[in-house]
């Protein structure tokens, strides 16, 4: 885990606490949030675009970063990805992917540990890792929407039983 060191000793972090909380080594390693769903309910830990936001480009990219040093060191791999690979997979996932939260990185990033989504026979391509992380956001929205459609079938009923209400109190 040299090069993670490396990466963490190198950043320069006001807010210390943030690395401690949101290290993959600490969010990997039987964390309270295991699936797509409990992610999703998850508002607690922060979104890419909010910790942007509240400290910085660097920051985030770093953070970023050290997810997917950790990463690259969990598998093992035979070809391991090069820091300019890291770097541009950094850029690529904040642009992309900026509306995720810690908690979604977590689930995801287990879940690639553990070949959920397929085997990668020692190596994960910076290809393949994004094609994963549009895989987990489109899993991501479908549960979003299906959620917001329920919420709205609900709503619906709710007005529809108010509104017999109020007739049924009109007509007395």
């Amino acid at each position: 885990m040299g090069q993670l060191k490396k990466l963490q000793t190198d950043i320069q972090i006001s807010n210390n606490q943030f690395l401690k909380t949101y290290n993959p080594a600490k969010c990997l390693v039987n964390p309270p949030i295991k699936t797509i769903e409990q992610a999703f309910i998850d508002k607690n830990s922060p979104t890419l675009a909010g910790v942007l936001r509240q400290n910085g480009h660097n920051i985030v990219s770093a953070m970023i970063k050290t997810w997917l040093i950790y990463l690259n060191e969990s598998l093992n791999s035979k070809i391991p990805f090069t820091e300019q690979q890291i770097n541009l997979g950094s850029d690529i996932i904040l642009s992309d992917y900026y509306m995720l939260r810690f908690a979604d990185l977590t689930v995801l990033f287990r879940n690639i540990i553990k070949s959920e989504y397929g085997k990668q026979y020692g190596s994960l391509t910076m290809g393949r890792l994004l094609e994963l992380f549009k895989e987990y956001f489109e899993e991501r929205c479908n549960l979003s929407e299906a959620h917001n459609y329920s919420r709205s079938i609900e709503h619906r009923q709710n007005m529809d039983e108010l509104g017999t209400k109020r007739i049924s109190k009109s007509r007395r």
